[in-house]
């Protein structure tokens, strides 16, 4: 069992941008750290193909085995799912699959600016860092930009969580993406709250769907290993307005790897402007 690996649920839909974070990762992954890849059985062959001229070894799982490891799941009813709560099921639930104690959970849409490694992501060899923090400067350019529903949308998000674990005090945010996520939390959320309540991981993420949150809350609650916090990984672009307002400096994103190991501009923009604006962060960031 590896002590870390990478993982990314993908599907067809994002395989432009899995292409770009597969190029970075050949680029950038210089301790050759495992990389695993889920997306649906009926996909993988496709995905497998746009990818076999990038120097980039990927593992390959089906979410169907993932989903067929997860205690008291049905494919039927994973099918039946929204797909964006249905990738948050098979990111939490890789775990199950048996093939490392840790994994950093990265989403399709992300690029690395820099060069990496396991010590960018673990504090000892058996203990990952942590991501936690409050996300003061993106709650700040929500109130400039008067993005008043997104604050209420994260306090609201944060208590629905946090009343499961009895938890008052601050919201933290345990995201964005990626993540270094541990197998003992997801076994520890599952074993001693949710099993006992007959519940499954995919009836709290039905119900509550932030597995950011889960993992965060359930973290703190068990405490299975020591906390070593880190703030964000990469730097994330939630919004187009966002970036708007962070890149008005032509240098910004030359200068981004000096806080972030890489950048995430997320694929549910769904503007038609989407595009160029990814071109654009690719020339800056690599020449």
């Amino acid at each position: 069992m590896h002590s870390l690996v990478i993982f990314c649920k993908t599907y067809i839909g994002d395989l432009n941008h899995f292409i770009k974070l597969c190029e970075s990762l050949a680029k950038y992954n210089h301790q050759n750290i495992p990389v695993y890849a889920s997306a649906p059985k009926s996909q993988v062959l496709e995905i497998i193909n746009a990818v076999s001229d990038i120097q980039c070894d990927i593992n390959w799982v089906t979410d169907e085995e993932i989903v067929e490891e997860s205690p008291g799941a049905i494919l039927d009813d994973y099918y039946k799912l929204d797909g964006r709560v249905s990738q948050q099921i098979i990111k939490s639930e890789f775990w199950r699959l048996g093939y490392c104690e840790n994994y950093l959970c990265i989403d399709s849409d992300s690029l690395f600016v820099r060069s990496f490694g396991i010590g960018d992501f673990m504090a000892t060899d058996c203990v990952p860092y942590t991501v936690i923090h409050q996300s003061k400067a993106f709650l700040d350019q929500c109130i400039q930009s008067k993005k008043l529903d997104i604050l209420k949308n994260i306090a609201n998000d944060s208590e629905m969580i946090k009343k499961y674990f009895t938890r008052g005090g601050v919201d933290y945010d345990f995201g964005p993406t990626p993540v270094i996520w541990s197998r003992l939390v997801w076994a520890d959320l599952y074993e001693k709250m949710l099993k006992p309540l007959g519940k499954t991981l995919w009836d709290a993420i039905i119900e509550s769907p932030s597995e950011l949150r889960w993992y965060g809350e359930a973290y703190l609650e068990y405490r299975p290993f020591p906390l070593f916090p880190i703030e964000p990984l990469f730097k994330v672009y939630h919004y187009k307005w966002q970036y708007e307002i962070e890149n008005k400096n032509y240098d910004f994103l030359r200068n981004l790897y000096k806080n972030y190991l890489g950048t995430v501009l997320q694929s549910n923009w769904h503007l038609k402007k989407k595009r160029s604006i990814l071109k654009r962060v690719l020339v800056k960031l690599w020449p």
